[in-house]
């Protein structure tokens, strides 16, 4: 999957839509591919305001994966390791 980053945003990971395809399919990619690594939970989703967020897990460090209805689907990490660690999962996926 392609992701950027902004600089006043480090501990977001943002996706790309190229191809335009639906935001719901990112979103279940983004499911598909981190649910395969047997270090990570991803918890339940809970809808607040317009945005679906799933509270996870990886290794004890805790982030967020977030479908937002008008910016779309991005992670959140606190931790900037975790989130190098989770952007090398996400990227080296060739799907």
């Amino acid at each position: 999957m392609k992701t950027y980053q902004i600089d006043s945003q480090p501990e977001t990971i943002f996706f790309k839509n190229i191809e335009r395809i639906p935001e719901n399919d990112i979103y279940k990619n983004v499911l598909r591919i981190l649910g395969k690594d047997k270090k990570i939970i991803i918890g339940e989703e809970t809808d607040r305001a317009l945005q679906f967020v799933r509270s996870c897990s990886y290794c004890g460090e805790q982030f967020e994966i977030v479908y937002d209805i008008d910016y779309g689907v991005m992670i959140h990490a606190q931790n900037l390791s975790l989130k190098v660690k989770l952007l090398n999962l996400l990227e080296g996926d060739a799907e």
